[in-house]
C-alpha cells in the first residue's frame, strides 16, 4: 500500500513540475539557478522510475552516458589544445561544459520518466492544457496592460495590440512586437505552436468553451509574439491539423469555430508587426548598399610616410595592407550596418582585420543577416584552430557561446560538439521517431491514433523549426516541454 502511494505521489510532483515550468521561464527567474533546479529534478525523478523498474532491459539504457562520458573524455582533450588570435580563446570552462551536458541530455531523461510514470489521458490533457493557458494567458494580459517585454528587445513595449491598427501611429516593430514576461520569443513560439495542433484538436473533437477559450488565447499569444515562425507557423499548423483530421475521419466537426477563427487571424496579418521587420530590413539592406566606399584614410597616408625610410619594402607592404584594413573597418563598419556587439566585442575587429575586412567588402545582403555573421564568426575561428578533430570533437558550446550564439540547431551542435557529439545528443529524438513508426508500420498501422499522427508531424516541423530559428535544442526552457510530444507518439493512446 505504502508503495502504491509513493508512486502515485511520485506522479503528482512529476505533473507539478511539468505545470509549472513556465515560471522557470519568466525573465526574472531566467538564470542558472533556475537550470539547476530543473536538472536537479529531473536526474530524480529518473532515478525513481529506473531504480523502481523491474525490467532487466533498462541497463542497456546506461550505456547512453558511458558513451557520453567517454565523449567529454575527448572533447575535453581536444578542447585545451585550442588557440584563437584572441587572449583567452574564449574562455572555455570543463565545469560549464559538463554541465551543458548534463542539460541537454535531461529531455530523454524526462521523457523516461513520463513514460514510467504512465500518465493517464485526463493527467496529459490536464497538463498541455494549463501550461498552453498560462503561458498564452501571460503574453496576452502583459500585452494589453502594456508590462510586456518587447520580442525584438529586452525592453518595455510602448504600445499594445490596438495600436496596430494606428496608420498614423510612429511605432515599430520593435516597441509592439511582444514576448510577455518570459526571456526568449523564439523558445516561447516554438512552445505554444507545438501546443497549437493539440488546442485544435480538442476544439474538433469536443464543443467545450473551456477548449475553446485555451484555443482563442493560444492563436493570440502567438499573433503578439510577431516572430515570422509565429505568424506563419499557425497558418501551417491550422492547415495540415485539419487535413490529418479529415483524412482519418472524412468530415470535421465544429468546422464554423475553427473557421471563424482562422479568419480572424487571417484579417490580422497585415497589421502584424514581423511584416513592418521584413520591410525594415529590406530598407536597410538597399540604403546600406550604397554607402560610399571611402579612400585610404590620411593615418594610413601618415604612416606610410612614417616608416617608408625605415623598413624593407615587403614588410613594408605588409604593414601597410593591415593599417589601411583596420582604418577601412573603423571608417566603414557603422555606415554598413555591423552589429557593434560583433566587431568590437564577441570577436574584436582588432585581433583579426583581415577577417573583418573581407566581411565589410562583400555583398551586403550576407552581412547584415546576423545569422550569417555569427555562423562567420565561429568558422573562422575554427579555420584559425587548424584542428582536424574540431570536425568530429567541436571547439565546445562554452567557446562557442562566448563567441556568439548561432541561431540554427544542428549547426549550432555541429560546430560546437563535432559530428559525433551531434550524433549522440540529437539522434535519440529521431531514434525514438524512427521507433515508433517501425512498430506502427510492423502492425500495419493498425491502433494508430489520429493524434500520435498529428504529434509526429508536430515534432518533424520542430525540427524544421529548431533549424531555423535556433536557441531549442540547446535549452532546458524548450526541451522540457519537448518531451511530452514524445511521451504521446510512445503511448499512443491519447486520441
Amino acid at each position: 500500500m505504502k508503495q502504491v502511494n509513493s508512486k502515485l505521489n511520485i506522479k503528482k510532483f512529476l505533473i507539478i513540475f511539468m505545470i509549472i515550468q513556465p515560471i522557470f521561464d519568466l525573465k526574472i527567474f531566467y538564470n542558472s539557478i533556475s537550470t539547476l533546479i530543473r536538472v536537479i529534478f529531473i536526474s530524480l525523478f529518473f532515478l525513481y522510475y529506473f531504480i523502481k523498474s523491474n525490467n532487466r532491459k533498462k541497463y542497456f539504457l546506461l550505456i547512453y552516458p558511458f558513451l557520453i562520458t567517454i565523449y567529454f573524455i575527448f572533447h575535453h582533450i581536444n578542447a585545451i589544445s585550442f588557440h584563437s588570435f584572441v587572449p583567452g580563446n574564449f574562455n572555455y570552462s570543463s565545469i560549464s561544459e559538463a554541465l551543458y551536458f548534463v542539460k541537454m541530455i535531461c529531455p530523454f531523461m524526462l521523457i523516461y520518466s513520463m513514460y514510467k510514470a504512465n500518465l493517464s489521458k485526463n493527467e496529459f490533457l490536464f497538463i498541455i492544457k494549463v501550461l498552453a493557458l498560462f503561458i498564452s494567458f501571460i503574453i496576452v494580459f502583459s500585452n494589453l496592460f502594456l508590462f510586456s517585454y518587447g520580442s525584438y528587445s529586452d525592453t518595455k513595449i510602448k504600445a499594445n495590440f490596438f495600436e496596430w491598427f494606428n496608420l498614423k501611429s510612429t511605432y515599430t516593430y520593435m516597441d509592439l512586437a511582444s514576448k510577455g514576461l518570459f526571456e526568449f520569443a523564439n523558445q516561447i513560439s516554438a512552445i505554444l505552436l507545438m501546443f497549437l495542433p493539440f488546442t485544435i484538436y480538442l476544439n474538433i473533437k469536443t464543443k467545450n468553451k473551456f477548449n475553446l477559450i485555451i484555443l482563442c488565447f493560444n492563436i493570440f499569444a502567438l499573433i503578439l509574439l510577431s516572430t515570422k515562425v509565429a505568424v506563419f507557423g499557425v497558418l501551417l499548423i491550422v492547415i495540415y491539423t485539419l487535413l490529418i483530421y479529415l483524412i482519418k475521419n472524412r468530415r470535421i466537426k465544429n468546422i464554423s469555430v475553427i473557421s471563424l477563427i482562422l479568419l480572424l487571424y487571417i484579417l490580422l496579418l497585415p497589421f502584424n508587426p514581423s511584416f513592418s521587420r521584413i520591410i525594415e530590413r529590406k530598407e536597410v539592406i538597399e540604403a546600406a548598399s550604397l554607402a560610399i566606399i571611402d579612400a585610404p584614410s590620411e593615418n594610413t597616408q601618415t604612416f606610410v610616410e612614417n616608416y617608408s625610410t625605415s623598413l624593407p619594402e615587403i614588410q613594408l607592404q605588409n604593414k601597410i595592407s593591415d593599417n589601411y584594413k583596420v582604418n577601412y573597418i573603423e571608417n566603414n563598419y557603422k555606415d554598413q550596418k555591423i552589429n557593434e556587439n560583433f566587431i568590437l566585442n564577441r570577436y574584436p575587429y582588432t585581433y583579426d582585420a583581415d577577417f573583418w575586412y573581407d566581411i565589410l567588402t562583400n555583398d551586403y545582403a550576407n552581412k547584415s543577416d546576423y545569422r550569417y555573421l555569427e555562423q562567420s564568426m565561429v568558422k573562422r575561428v575554427i579555420e584559425i584552430n587548424n584542428n582536424k578533430f574540431d570536425k568530429f570533437l567541436g571547439i565546445t558550446y562554452t567557446r562557442t557561446q562566448n563567441i556568439f550564439n548561432i541561431e540554427k540547431d544542428f549547426v549550432m551542435q555541429y560546430y560546437s560538439l563535432g559530428i559525433i557529439g551531434l550524433i549522440l545528443f540529437i539522434s535519440p529524438y529521431f531514434v525514438i521517431l524512427c521507433y515508433c513508426f517501425i512498430k506502427h508500420l510492423l502492425n500495419k498501422f493498425k491502433n494508430l491514433q489520429e493524434y500520435t499522427i498529428l504529434m509526429s508531424v508536430t515534432i518533424c516541423m520542430i525540427f524544421v523549426i529548431s533549424y531555423y530559428s535556433g536557441n531549442l535544442l540547446n535549452s532546458l526552457s524548450f526541451t522540457i516541454y519537448f518531451a511530452l510530444p514524445f511521451v504521446v507518439i510512445l503511448k499512443n493512446k491519447y486520441n
